[in-house]
């Protein structure tokens, strides 16, 4: 879907199409390129967080 709206932003000269096919070429090379690195950290999991007590996260110094 979005390979078919790049491609009919393409064909239009408006600024506003060329900025919209900027804009998607930054998301797909900053944001998606790091979702492998993201679903990693989320199957990991959060055994390591979780042995710390609740007293850590609620005393204030």
């Amino acid at each position: 879907m979005f390979a078919r709206i790049s491609q009919a932003a393409q064909a239009k000269t408006e600024a506003l199409c060329q900025n919209k096919l900027i804009l998607a070429q930054y998301f797909a090379e900053k944001i998606l390129s790091g979702l492998t690195a993201y679903i990693a950290q989320i199957k990991a999991g959060s055994n390591l967080m979780m042995q710390l007590p609740e007293d850590y996260f609620t005393a204030q110094s």
